[in-house]
């Protein structure tokens, strides 16, 4: 396993996922003061003080590389067609990097696409500052609950909790899976966007082959579980059954909880965000580029949809 002198560096990008002031535990500031009869710590205990010191931080896949002949845009992005990318090309991990931000806790953000250091080959993986790994976005949100007592599902009562939750299973089951289907699965996806993706990722050309050929496998033996393996239609026919479920529960409301954002409108924004940017006008032709040709269509004749994701990526990743 990776260890934490072999992790990339961290890149803070310009969100409010900023590294928080860490403050030693007094125990661990009297250990490390100077002792005239024990005099210095061996290098390994020092080695290891240091680590619990860190700032939390939260590993994240990277974006989906971007056109480099591509201007930015001068103009805000609420006034303009042009938006800044999303900060993740995963849709769990997108989720994570909303939920934290709608409980301002802070992290320093690591994009990085090294999956081995994540215990369960995944990520979001959140380090906390004593050297706990916390894998997935519900373990994120309990993390926090913890460390602030806040969670954005508190607010709500026994029965919009359950109706929030089977709808977060629904965009999970439903619309994550036909994501990874049209990556994976879509062979022009699978051809100029999962493959070159994992090359760009530093995997040799042999070994990114025989990686994505990987992740058809599993896609398609998840499928074959719900008996839909060889069937595309029924695959796309039932993510369409969720976007639509998702417009008729948003409705006008200003989030999927109603007046407050609730665990749903993360794990939705990260899913339908995606989605959205990655339609068929999106990327260059030299670059990896997902094109979510089959499941753009489905969510963009949504308009709520396509406005709430429009305002959440401006309000909380516009300045990234």
């Amino acid at each position: 396993p990776c260890q934490p002198s072999e992790l990339p560096s961290a890149n803070c990008l310009n969100t409010r996922l900023l590294a928080p002031a860490t403050f030693p535990h007094p125990t661990m500031a009297a250990a490390t003061a100077p002792s005239s009869t024990a005099g210095e710590l061996p290098a390994h205990m020092a080695a290891g003080l240091a680590r619990l010191n860190q700032p939390t931080r939260l590993y994240v896949h990277t974006p989906w590389p971007q056109p480099t002949d591509t201007p930015a845009p001068t103009a805000p992005a609420s006034a303009t067609n042009v938006r800044p990318p999303l900060p993740s090309s995963d849709p769990e991990c997108l989720a994570t990097l909303l939920y934290m931000q709608l409980t301002n806790f802070d992290a320093t953000l690591v994009p990085t696409d090294i999956t081995s250091m994540s215990r369960t080959g995944a990520f979001p993986m959140l380090r906390r500052s004593d050297d706990v790994l916390v894998c997935g976005t519900d373990a994120v949100a309990e993390h926090i609950k913890r460390k602030t007592g806040e969670h954005l599902d508190s607010a709500l009562d026994a029965c919009a909790r359950a109706d929030c939750a089977a709808y977060t299973e629904l965009v999970r089951c439903q619309l994550g899976l036909a994501m990874r289907h049209e990556l994976w699965c879509d062979n022009a996806n699978f051809e100029h966007a999962g493959v070159p993706l994992l090359r760009a990722r530093g995997f040799s050309s042999l070994l990114a082959s025989w990686l994505g050929w990987s992740q058809r496998h599993h896609v398609r033996e998840t499928l074959q579980a719900r008996r839909a393996a060889n069937n595309p239609k029924a695959i796309y026919a039932e993510a369409e059954h969720a976007i639509k479920a998702l417009a008729m529960r948003l409705g006008d409301s200003s989030y999927f909880g109603g007046a407050a954002p609730a665990l749903l409108d993360a794990v939705a924004f990260g899913h339908l965000a995606i989605i959205l940017a990655r339609g068929s006008s999106g990327g260059a032709a030299d670059q990896p580029s997902f094109r979510a040709h089959h499941l753009a269509p489905l969510l963009e004749p949504h308009a709520n949809l396509v406005r709430y994701c429009h305002r959440v990526q401006d309000t909380y990743f516009g300045s990234q």
